[in-house]
């Protein structure tokens, strides 16, 4: 049983083709099953969990992985499963960092009412809403009781939650959640971001960073993780010190507590700003940044870079720049004079190829459709494109490269290009090639014989 994609790829398969499956049922547990002639399942969904857990699936030495947007079906960074000890956990597995914050990551396992000595690794949520682990970690739904259909799901948010549906409204109502506390999901707010509770959780950036530098105290502001020292007994003036003479130490934090506590942050992840911690971050800036106050607060999700990063990028322009051969319009200069670094954003950087390719920006449009909501003007042009591709047409480049070239292009190159925007904007991350492939293709990429 194979799942394939708009071009023609396989993004899922049940791998059962050596086990004589004749024939497909979707039982009434919400298991799609795989039967031979004997009526014997010989390949089963239940083993393969996504993001979500159903009543009598067994969970075990599988993970349920997040998406990585709401409604999407990328996989996101969030994971729910048993860890090497035994313990069921909830983990951020990002790009850069991999880091656990449930259950408790301050408190030992027993603390936590876990243990980590039953091997077999095994968890049920049953029809009643009861979920058991063999950790002794367990829980009940708010309404908990049969003839009610429930789900447990890795949300693209980092929490793990329990679903009932409402037979009335036909909706899923939350009826348990891992975390009451949102900021304490690592990961949720970026690197360098900061959750604060306004009293909703929302995401914010500290101001700056640094040359020569400066300390800007932020108050009940922890970010919990990646200590580089630990002293106790200290003053916030040698706390200080000591960050100033580590050129990793992006900031400290400080507490009296009765005693002074340092805690020197070679990277910033994890922030929460609440009442309840009992000391400030002090957070490395620039000398030369005139701050106002150490308000932090606003109301969009940001990407928090600091100050003295500065990755370029190329804009799009209605003219190709003509770089080897007669016909040489397709490979865009900018493309190939870029800094090529791990920062680069290979998602902006399809964006922008395929928009020279069409002459336009596309991203900004909208295109209202009948009876449907508003549609980016860029998603659209992606599906037709691929659309095209897939059914074969002969015309469809002609169709999409921008009209005033007048078809004095190549058209290797031309096709080259919308192939690799194309690998770019996957929405599926790990589809996407690195930079250094990208600009491998550019270099490489022949004009028309």
């Amino acid at each position: 049983m194979v799942l394939r994609d708009v071009d023609g790829t396989n993004v899922w398969q049940s791998d059962s083709t050596s086990t004589g499956a004749v024939k497909a049922e979707l039982l009434n547990t919400g298991n799609l099953v795989l039967k031979d002639h004997k009526d014997v399942i010989v390949w089963q969904s239940f083993h393969y969990p996504t993001d979500t857990l159903l009543p009598s699936q067994s969970f075990t030495r599988k993970k349920l992985v997040s998406s990585s947007k709401k409604g999407g079906f990328a996989t996101g960074y969030f994971n729910f499963y048993f860890d090497s000890d035994n313990v069921l956990r909830l983990s951020y597995d990002g790009p850069e960092i991999t880091s656990l914050y449930w259950p408790n990551p301050d408190l030992t396992v027993f603390e936590n009412g876990r243990t980590n000595y039953n091997s077999s690794r095994n968890a049920m949520l049953d029809d009643m809403g009861r979920f058991l682990s063999s950790d002794r970690f367990q829980f009940n739904a708010s309404d908990a009781g049969s003839r009610i259909k429930r789900r447990l799901t890795m949300d693209y948010d980092g929490n793990l939650r329990l679903y009932s549906l409402d037979n009335l409204t036909k909706s899923w109502k939350i009826s348990w959640e891992a975390m009451a506390q949102m900021c304490n999901v690592h990961g949720l707010c970026g690197r360098n971001g900061i959750c604060t509770y306004t009293p909703s959780p929302i995401c914010s950036c500290p101001p700056g960073y640094p040359d020569e530098v400066k300390f800007l105290e932020i108050p009940y502001l922890d970010y919990y993780g990646f200590d580089l020292n630990y002293s106790r007994n200290i003053t916030v003036k040698n706390c200080s010190d000591l960050c100033l003479g580590d050129s990793q130490c992006h900031a400290f934090s400080y507490r009296l507590a009765g005693e002074g506590v340092c805690y020197t942050k070679g990277f910033l992840f994890n922030g929460v700003q609440t009442t309840s911690f009992p000391g400030s971050m002090h957070v490395k800036l620039p000398a030369s940044l005139q701050v106002a106050g150490s308000t932090l607060l606003s109301a969009s999700v940001p990407k928090c870079e600091s100050s003295n990063v500065n990755v370029q990028r190329g804009m799009p322009n209605s003219e190709f720049s003509r770089i080897r051969g007669t016909k040489g319009y397709m490979a865009p200069e900018w493309a190939l004079n870029l800094p090529i670094t791990a920062k680069v954003d290979v998602y902006s950087y399809g964006v922008v190829i395929l928009e020279i390719v069409k002459g336009i920006r596309l991203s900004n449009w909208v295109v209202e459709a009948d009876n449907q909501e508003p549609e980016p003007e860029f998603v659209r042009f992606i599906r037709l494109v691929k659309r095209k591709i897939l059914c074969g047409e002969d015309s469809w480049l002609g169709e999409i490269v921008d009209p005033r070239l007048q078809g004095n292009y190549s058209k290797n190159q031309a096709r080259t290009l919308v192939e690799i925007g194309l690998c770019c904007v996957e929405e599926d991350r790990n589809k996407r090639p690195t930079m250094a492939k990208v600009v491998h293709t550019l270099l490489n990429c022949e004009d028309d014989q």
